[in-house]
């Protein structure tokens, strides 16, 4: 990987994703948690079923935001492209199209990170949240989140494209 590259991977797919997961995160909390005196960790709309939402939905969202935004930077020159030989094979056999790439971490995130944060606060946290609780909690976990697969959505982003 070139040093523009990596700068790449850095800027956009862990630092810019990190900052900008946890301020989106933090907002939607806010919104979720008006009217409500607290937040359960159980149930419909509890801690455990956001956690299971978040860990789809961000990677697809920022695998269909980033993914354009990033290949603009290639197809201006302004990095050049990977080579697929250049990319650890599990990454570079993710899906070319961003929507499918997207579906498919969303899936993974789901099914292994998910998991692991739900059992964690299960373990560990308390049952309900106070307002201010949830939102660095919401926060947190999402950047977290992004910081796991940002750099996978950048690397992917940044290889070429495969032949249709």
């Amino acid at each position: 990987m070139t040093p523009q590259q990596r700068k790449v991977v850095l800027r956009d797919g862990l630092v810019g994703g990190v900052l900008a997961n946890f301020g989106i995160n933090a907002a939607v909390a806010g919104l979720l948690v008006i009217g409500r005196t607290s937040v359960p960790l159980w149930g419909l709309g509890g801690v455990a079923a956001d956690v299971v939402a978040t860990s789809f939905l961000l990677p697809l969202l920022f695998c269909l935001i980033a993914t354009p935004l990033i290949r603009r930077q290639v197809r201006d020159g302004k990095v050049a492209a990977l080579r697929r030989d250049e990319v650890p094979r599990a990454i570079a056999k993710l899906p070319g199209r961003a929507r499918l790439r997207g579906i498919v971490l969303g899936a993974a995130a789901t099914a292994i990170v998910g998991p692991l944060a739900v059992l964690a606060l299960a373990t560990l946290g308390p049952t309900e949240f106070s307002h201010s609780s949830f939102v660095i909690f919401k926060a947190t976990y999402a950047a977290l989140l992004a910081a796991i697969v940002g750099p996978i959505i950048a690397v992917t982003a940044l290889m070429e494209r495969p032949p249709h």
